[in-house]
Formats: structure tokens, C-alpha cells, sequence
């Protein structure tokens, strides 16, 4: 697995959770703190954020990061989105920038 391929579905997974939740972007800035148009960079995938600016988006939506990263990783492995999928050691090894 790439870490690319792995920080565009977070950026992916971000928009999905906020469309479900039907949040808008100044939504999720009220609730977070974070500038809109660096919360739109991040989803768009021109900025890969720090794990903490994407656990401050996932407080803003009321979800859990693991949820957030559960869907990342099933969405880069399975594009019909019908299966679970259980993270590897290494695939969270990777996201938290380990080796």
C-alpha cells in the first residue's frame, strides 16, 4: 500500500463524512476551529494534514478517527465498498508516519 494512496482516501473519506452528516465546510470550521478553505485544500487532496488537524475534523463531524481510518482502508482496497476491511499493523504503522 501506498502512503499516497492512503492519504487521498482520508482526504476522500473527510468530504464523504461531512456530505453524510450533511455538514458544510463552515459547518465543520465553527466546530473545529480550522480556516475553510484549508479544510477544503485537505479534502480536494492539495494538503495532506497532520494527524491532529484530522482528528479535529473528525471531532467537528462526530466521528471517531477509527472510523475514519477503517473507511480509508477499505475504500482504497475495495472499490465497491461492500466489504469490511481490517487494518494491518503496518497499514497504521504507515499512516502514523512510521516505518
Amino acid at each position: 500500500m501506498s502512503g499516497e494512496k492512503l492519504e487521498a482516501s482520508i482526504a476522500k473519506g473527510l468530504k464523504y463524512f461531512r456530505h453524510k452528516k450533511e455538514m458544510s465546510l463552515e459547518d465543520v470550521r465553527l466546530r473545529s476551529g480550522i480556516d475553510r478553505s484549508y479544510i477544503s485544500k485537505i479534502e480536494n487532496g492539495y494538503i495532506v494534514p497532520r494527524l491532529n488537524m484530522v482528528y479535529r475534523i473528525c471531532e467537528s463531524l462526530s466521528i471517531d478517527i477509527s472510523e475514519l481510518i477503517n473507511w480509508a482502508l477499505k475504500n482504497m482496497h475495495n472499490h465497491d465498498n461492500t466489504k469490511e476491511y481490517s487494518p494491518t499493523e503496518d497499514d497504521i504503522k504507515r499512516l502514523m508516519g512510521e516505518k
